[in-house]
C-alpha cells in the first residue's frame, strides 16, 4: 500500500495506536474545551455594543489565549477606549498569592462596527477563577461583569494535582477539517482495546497519560505561545508542505515554537534531509540522539519480554495448580512464581491469557525497524520522523513516547518553577547587593565597643563625671545604628541593577534562534512603571519564597501580585513585580529570526587553513568552533559582520579546557550555600525535583530548562562540542534588559548552535 494514499486513515491510525493500544499505560485524558462569553449576559442591559469573550480555560501555568469582539448594535459614533480586566477570584488560583491583574486595552475607531483583539496573557498559578471587568473611558460598566473559570476545593490546592500536566504527554494532531470527525470516530472505535494485552490493566490503573487533541490547520496558534500547552505537534509531511505555502502566519508561530523547545513529529517522512528543507533548519544527527532512540527501542522490547514471560508463566502456574487440587483435593497457596505475578493474573482462564499471548506474537516488536526513526535537534526543539516505508506500529510509536524524557514537562522544559519555586533562585543573583555588609557592621561595632570603653569610661571617670556615662552610651549606640543603616543603604545604592543570563541557540541554516534570558533586578527605589516585556515574550517569575512549603503556601489568604497590561507591542508588569531593596528573578523565552549565523569557509587545499565570518550584528569572542570532520578550530574575538577571519587549530584537549572555561568562568553558582533541609514530613518544597523523579529517566536530570541543559552536558560534563556546532561569548542585548536605565552587573550571554 502506498503510505501517502492512506491520508486520513494513517492519521486516525497514529492516534488510535498509540494512545489506545500503547504497552507504555497511555490513556486518553480530554483537554478542556474552549469557552465563550457574551457580556453584558442580560442581553436587557445592553448599551450600544456588546462583547464576545473567548478563552481556553488553562489550570496550568503558562500563557492563556483569548479572544475579545467588540460589535456595535449599529456604528461607534465616537472612539472609544476599552480596558478589560480580569481580576483572580478567592478561591480561584492556587498558591492564592500568585493571581494576576491583567489588563486588556481595546481601541475603537469612529465609525467602526465591530473590533476584535486577541492576546496571550501571562499566568504563573495553577486554576482560572477571573471576574471579568470592563471600563469604557476610565469608567466601569458594571452591567458588563461576570465570573469564569473554576474555584478550587481546598483538597486540590494542598496536594500535588497542580502537577498532573507535567506528568502526561500532550499531543496536538493536525488534520484536514472535513476528517476532523472521521479521525475521531475511528479512535472511539477502538476505545474497548486502549489497553494491550501486555499491561492487563484497566483504563483507570495507567499511572501514565496521553492526551490528544485534533484539531484543523485553520485552527493552529498564530503566536508561538500557543503552542506550549502541547509536547508535540503531529503532521504528514504533505500537510506541513501545504501549510508552508498557504498559512505563513502558523507557519512562523510553529517555527518558533520549535526554535524554543518544541517537538514536531512527522509520521510519514522521507527523509531527515526532507523534512529539514521544509522547515528550512539544519538536521544535527548526534550519537546522543541515536543512543536516545535505540534506548527508547530496548526498553519497549524488553517490557515485551516481560509481560510475554509474565502471561506464559501465569498459564504454567495455573495449570500446575489445578493439578494439585485434583490430587490433594483441597487448595494450596501459590508460591514460586506465581507470588511475582500481577494481582488478579492467577483468577484469569488459561485460554484468556493465550488469547492475549496470540495477540502479542502478532505484533512483536522489531528493533532493527529503530532505523526508521529519526530524532535531531532543531536549537532548543527537536524533530522527529518516522519512515514513510510502511505502516505505523505499536513499537513505533511508543519508542518515540520513549524518547521525550524531560520535555513531557513544561516546567522542566523552560527550567522555572513560577508556583513554588526553590533555592536554585540563589545561584544567579546580583552579588553584594541586598546582603548585609558584615565586615562593615563588625567594623562599626568594634569601634562602638572601643568608644564606649576605654575611650568614654575611662575619660568620664578620671574627670570624675562617670554618671555621663549614661548619656553617653545611648547616644553612641544610636549614631552607630545610623551609621550601619545609612551604609546599609547607600552600599546598595538607589538605581537599578540586573544581572543577565543570556542563552542564545542559533540554527545555521536560516539565521533563526531560539533564546532563554534569565536576569535579576535589584532597585534601591521602586521603578515607578514597573517591568516592561516584549509583546512575544514567554515570562516567568522565579520565586524565592525562603523554602516556604507547597502546603504552607496554600493556606495564606488570597492576593494579587500585581497588574499587568497586555497590548500589541508589549506586557507592562507594574511596580508590584519590583519591591524596594529585594532581588527578584525572571526567565524569559523569546524567538530571534534573521538573528545572523557564524560562517566556516572550508580550506581550499591542505596546507591552509579555513576562514570563518560573523554575520551577526554584535561582537564574538573565545569562538570555538568544531567542524563536521570533528576538528577543533578557535578565534580569539571577531567584530561584529567581520569576514575571512584565520582559525587557529586546536587539539581535543585544549578545546576541551576551553570549553570548561567558558562554562566555569560564568556557571551559575549560589553565593550562600544551599542548605538541604531533608525531611521526614510530607512538606513540598521543590516541584521541579518531583517532577524529574516523576519522567522516570534518572540519566537526564534537567533542573535550569533545554538551553542550560545542552550548556551543562556539552561544556562541563562531555567537554566536546557535536560535529558542525560552535559556541562564543557576546555582550548581552540592549533588549535583555527589562527596565530603562538598569545598570547590568556580572552578566553574559552565551552563543551556539550549528554551522551553515
Amino acid at each position: 500500500m502506498n503510505p501517502r494514499g492512506l491520508g486520513w486513515l494513517r492519521l486516525a491510525s497514529f492516534a488510535a495506536i498509540f494512545f489506545f493500544v500503547a504497552p507504555e499505560c497511555l490513556a486518553v485524558l480530554t483537554t478542556p474545551d474552549t469557552q465563550s462569553l457574551v457580556l453584558p449576559t442580560d442581553p436587557a442591559k445592553t448599551k450600544g455594543y456588546t462583547v464576545l469573550f473567548t478563552w481556553n480555560q488553562p489550570k496550568s501555568p503558562g500563557y492563556m489565549a483569548v479572544d475579545i469582539r467588540v460589535k456595535a448594535i449599529s456604528t461607534f459614533a465616537a472612539d472609544r477606549r476599552l480596558v478589560l480586566r480580569l481580576e483572580p477570584v478567592e478561591g480561584g488560583h492556587s498558591p492564592p498569592q500568585s493571581g494576576m491583574t491583567l489588563d486588556i486595552p481595546i481601541s475603537i475607531d469612529q465609525g467602526t462596527k465591530v473590533a476584535t483583539v486577541s492576546r496571550l496573557l501571562p499566568k504563573w498559578s495553577t486554576g482560572n477563577g477571573y471576574k471579568i471587568r470592563l471600563f469604557d473611558s476610565n469608567v466601569e460598566r458594571e452591567d458588563y461583569s461576570a465570573e469564569i473559570g473554576e474555584l478550587l476545593r481546598r483538597s486540590f490546592r494542598s496536594n500535588l494535582k497542580a502537577l498532573e500536566n507535567e506528568n502526561v504527554i500532550d499531543w496536538l494532531i493536525v488534520c484536514e477539517a472535513d476528517k476532523r470527525s472521521q479521525v475521531d470516530s475511528f479512535v472511539d472505535q477502538l476505545y474497548p482495546i486502549r489497553n494491550s494485552a501486555v499491561t492487563g490493566r484497566a483504563p483507570q490503573q495507567n499511572p501514565s497519560e496521553v492526551t490528544r487533541k485534533v484539531v484543523s490547520p485553520d485552527e493552529l496558534p498564530t503566536d508561538w505561545r500557543g503552542y506550549q500547552a502541547f509536547d508535540a505537534v503531529v503532521f504528514q509531511q504533505s500537510q506541513l508542505r501545504t501549510f508552508k505555502a498557504v498559512r505563513s502566519r502558523q507557519y512562523s508561530a510553529l517555527r518558533k515554537w520549535l526554535l524554543c523547545g518544541g517537538t514536531i513529529i512527522v509520521f510519514d517522512a522521507e527523509s531527515i534531509a526532507s523534512l529539514a528543507e521544509d522547515l528550512d533548519v539544519t538536521p544535527t544527527v548526534s550519537a546522543a540522539n541515536a543512543w536516545l532512540v535505540k534506548n527508547a527501542s530496548d526498553t519497549v522490547h524488553a517490557n515485551y519480554r516481560d509481560a510475554l514471560r509474565q502471561l506464559e508463566d501465569a498459564i504454567r502456574e495455573i495449570k500446575l495448580e489445578q493439578k494439585r487440587q485434583s490430587a490433594n483435593g483441597f487448595f494450596r497457596a501459590y508460591d514460586g512464581v506465581a507470588a511475582s505475578l500481577p494481582p488478579g493474573m492467577m483468577s484469569t482462564k488459561p485460554a484468556e491469557l493465550q488469547q492475549r499471548i496470540d495477540k502479542m506474537l502478532l505484533k512483536r516488536p522489531d528493533p532493527s525497524q529503530t532505523q526508521r526513526i529519526w530524532l535531531t535537534n532543531v536549537a532548543a526543539g527537536q524533530l522527529i520522523g518516522i519512515d514513510q516505508a510502511s505502516d505505523l506500529s505499536e513499537h513505533d510509536l511508543s519508542v518515540v513516547a520513549r524518547t521525550f524524557g524531560f520535555r513531557q514537562s513544561p516546567m522542566l522544559r523552560r527550567g522555572v518553577d513560577p508556583l513554588l519555586g526553590d533555592q536554585r533562585v540563589r545561584r544567579w543573583l546580583i552579588p553584594g547587593v541586598a546582603q548585609p555588609p558584615v565586615y562593615t557592621f563588625m567594623g562599626l561595632l568594634t569601634l562602638f565597643v572601643v568608644l564606649v570603653g576605654p575611650v568614654a569610661y575611662r575619660q568620664t571617670t578620671k574627670s570624675g563625671r562617670g554618671y555621663l556615662m549614661f548619656a553617653i552610651a545611648p547616644v553612641l549606640a544610636l549614631v552607630t545604628t545610623a551609621m550601619m543603616l545609612i551604609y546599609g543603604v547607600l552600599a546598595d545604592g538607589f538605581g537599578t541593577q540586573t544581572r543577565v543570563r543570556q542563552v542564545t541557540w542559533v540554527d545555521g541554516a536560516s539565521g533563526d534562534a531560539g533564546e532563554r534570558i534569565r536576569g535579576t533586578y535589584f532597585s534601591g527605589v521602586r521603578p515607578v512603571d514597573g517591568i516592561a516585556f516584549a509583546a512575544d515574550d514567554e515570562v516567568m517569575v522565579y520565586p524565592d519564597l525562603d523554602d516556604q512549603s507547597w502546603e504552607t503556601l496554600n493556606r495564606r489568604n488570597d492576593a494579587s501580585m500585581g497588574r499587568v497590561v497586555v497590548t500589541g507591542g508589549g506586557q507592562q508588569f507594574d511596580k508590584k513585580f519590583l519591591p524596594s531593596r529585594a532581588q527578584k528573578q525572571f526567565v524569559v523565552h523569546h524567538p530571534r529570526l534573521n538573528l545572523g549565523r557564524l560562517r566556516m569557509i572550508p580550506r581550499k587545499s591542505a596546507d591552509k587553513t579555513p576562514t570563518a565570518s560573523n554575520e551577526f550584528d554584535f561582537d564574538l569572542r573565545n569562538v570555538v568552533m568544531r567542524d563536521r570532520k570533528g576538528v577543533y578550530w578557535s578565534i580569539q574575538e571577531m567584530s561584529a559582520n567581520q569576514t575571512d577571519v584565520t582559525c587557529d587549530r586546536a587539539t581535543q584537549n585544549i578545546a576541551s579546557e576551553m570549553l570548561g572555561g567558558l562554562y566555569n568562568d560564568h556557571r551559575p553558582i549560589s553565593s550562600t550555600r544551599e542548605v538541604n533541609r531533608r525531611s521526614y514530613s510530607s512538606r513540598t518544597r521543590d516541584l521541579i525535583s518531583i517532577t524529574n523523579r516523576r519522567t522516570g529517566d534518572p540519566s537526564r536530570i534537567v533542573t535550569d530548562g533545554v538551553f542550560e541543559f545542552w550548556l551543562q552536558q556539552n561544556l562541563q560534563v562531555s567537554g566536546e562540542l557535536p560535529k558542525g556546532y560552535f559556541i562564543a561569548l557576546a555582550d548581552i542585548s540592549a533588549d535583555a534588559i527589562w527596565v530603562p536605565e538598569a545598570q547590568s552587573v556580572a552578566s553574559v550571554r552565551f552563543v551556539f548552535g550549528t554551522l551553515p
